[in-house]
């Protein structure tokens, strides 16, 4: 449903941007040969990104197709990793076919990831080693839509924490006297 939608394609090396209105699902404009990102956007439809468009010929006539999907549901278990441990990321309602999760630094483009693996089947789970310092991060789920493409279906921000530990100790012992020592953290393995 992106009849009366904006369609704006950025020229990814020169930075130029055009915009159109999107009319009976066609929009026509005239692109110099480049890598562009797209974006649709309508209060009906929010904003679909789609990016690393490779735009070869002038005269020919890119054709994108988007299918009405719903939102997929994601979840990260546990919901406040370590930094440096493994997480399962658990998705619900996904479309047939294969699709891909992808870890990325919260904030970036779609297909710009640090992590990514294929799944299939419309609900499941996948583990990610995360990166070794605390990050904020995002969840993308996308399907491929032709040409490379990727067509984001959910998205959820999450955060990294730090491993810690705190020790309580005497300020001073005497010699060859028993110590008590108290700590508390991360319940971690080993």
């Amino acid at each position: 449903p992106v009849d009366g939608a904006t369609l704006s394609m950025v020229d990814r090396y020169a930075g130029e941007e055009i915009s159109t209105t999107i009319a009976d699902g066609r929009a026509e404009m005239r692109l110099e040969p480049s890598r562009y990102r797209a974006t649709i956007e309508s209060p009906e439809i929010g904003t679909i990104v789609l990016d690393n468009l490779l735009h070869l010929v002038t005269q020919e006539t890119v054709e994108i197709v988007l299918s009405p999907t719903p939102p997929v549901t994601l979840e990260v278990d546990p919901e406040r990793p370590l930094a440096g441990s493994e997480a399962y990321i658990q998705y619900w309602g996904a479309p047939a076919g294969t699709n891909l999760v992808a870890v990325a630094t919260a904030g970036a483009p779609v297909g710009h990831y640090l992590l990514r693996k294929p799944v299939t089947g419309p609900t499941g789970e996948v583990g990610f080693l995360l990166p070794d310092s605390p990050n904020e991060l995002e969840v993308h789920f996308t399907r491929d839509i032709g040409s490379g493409i990727q067509q984001l279906l959910g998205k959820l921000e999450f955060s990294t924490s730090l491993r810690s530990v705190t020790i309580e100790a005497p300020e001073r012992v005497e010699l060859e006297t028993p110590m008590t020592l108290t700590w508390d953290g991360d319940g971690l393995p080993g």
